[in-house]
């Protein structure tokens, strides 16, 4: 019941002024995050439904890789990609 009687005397701006706010946004833009991408047939198809987690996830950082070294031109003469692990 305070809580209502505060709010109805401080009005909506009043409120959102006592929110806390915070300091430090976390989440400006994939500049600070890195993604996987997991292709959905890994998920939703029924023939990788007995593939384990982590095998998909490996899968995930392998095609991150390959990604990765093709942009750089890690291309042998026969056109295999490199992929470095590190």
């Amino acid at each position: 019941m305070r809580n209502l009687e505060k709010e109805q005397r401080l009005g909506r701006n009043g409120i959102e002024n006592l929110c806390i706010k915070p300091t430090f946004n976390y989440c400006t833009g994939e500049e600070q995050f890195t993604f996987f991408k997991l292709p959905k047939c890994l998920i939703d198809d029924a023939c990788f439904l007995g593939l384990p987690i982590d095998a998909k996830l490996l899968y995930a950082i392998f095609l991150d890789r390959v990604s990765l070294s093709i942009k750089n031109g890690w291309v042998d003469e026969n056109g295999r990609v490199f992929i470095y692990i590190l």
